[in-house]
């Protein structure tokens, strides 16, 4: 493998004038390559890795750095093969030799579908890793506590209202009463089952609610005291035109 000292002395022998080659680690990629050297990170490959047989395939520590690259910036395997190949830093981020081609996007995706065979998810087990060491080196602290989000949502629900409570309990209290009748037999008292006209006042109580509050935004007319002042508002802005004022 060549080292950093061997890249020097090739792009100084093919280098071209004003132009840039970036070999050199910019200061992120720096401590995520020192962060990545502890070994404890390949342990979610160790039994994927066939050491005796098989097509030698990309090494475990290549395939994590790129995996490291495509989620620092977003890529698809595709796009991240593309700036290996053509970054030199990158590609000694990822270990891979000049001499030695960079893997193909398909490569990739079928060593991810080796690692997460039989329910595994060899990406959760390189997060439990990489929390580990950031608690280890005082990145994170754990305190053993949840944080919550508690932002307050308003949910579509039924507000409880007098009206609407003096609706529930009148059909509470008629299925009660038709259990207790299928209970006890022909006792000669008739339920009647008033939940269907409960419903209609309901609906005629929540409108005449919505017409005082239209009546008291009217702050510039005074109503107060006026019985037949208000009647007229009422009959005439505000009422619907089948609302009776007995």
């Amino acid at each position: 493998m060549f080292g950093i000292d061997s890249i020097r002395h090739i792009l100084q022998r093919v280098s071209v004038p004003g132009a840039r080659i970036d070999y050199e680690f910019p200061e992120h990629l720096a401590k995520m390559d020192r962060w990545l050297d502890d070994k404890r990170f390949f342990t979610p490959f160790q039994d994927k890795y066939h050491q005796f047989w098989g097509r030698p395939s990309v090494p475990a520590e290549t395939y994590l750095r790129m995996r490291a690259l495509q989620q620092q910036y977003g890529l698809s395997d595709r796009e991240l093969c593309d700036q290996v190949g053509d970054r030199l830093s990158w590609r000694r981020f990822c270990r891979i030799p000049l001499n030695k081609p960079v893997p193909h996007p398909s490569t990739l995706s079928k060593i991810r579908q080796r690692l997460d065979t039989n329910g595994s998810d060899h990406m959760a087990e390189l997060n439990e890793h990489l929390v580990r060491k950031a608690a280890e080196e005082k990145i994170i602290k754990s305190r053993n506590k949840v944080r919550v989000d508690t932002t307050v949502v308003e949910a579509n629900i039924h507000h409880p209202t007098d009206s609407g409570l003096i609706a529930d309990t009148v059909r509470v209290v008629t299925r009660l009463a038709k259990k207790i009748q299928a209970v006890a037999g022909d006792t000669g008292t008739a339920i009647r089952d008033r939940t269907r006209s409960i419903k209609k006042r309901v609906l005629e109580a929540r409108g005449l609610a919505e017409c005082i509050e239209k009546v008291l935004r009217l702050g510039d007319i005074n109503l107060i005291g006026n019985e037949a002042e208000s009647k007229r508002w009422l009959d005439k802005y505000i009422l619907p035109p089948d609302y009776a004022i007995n």
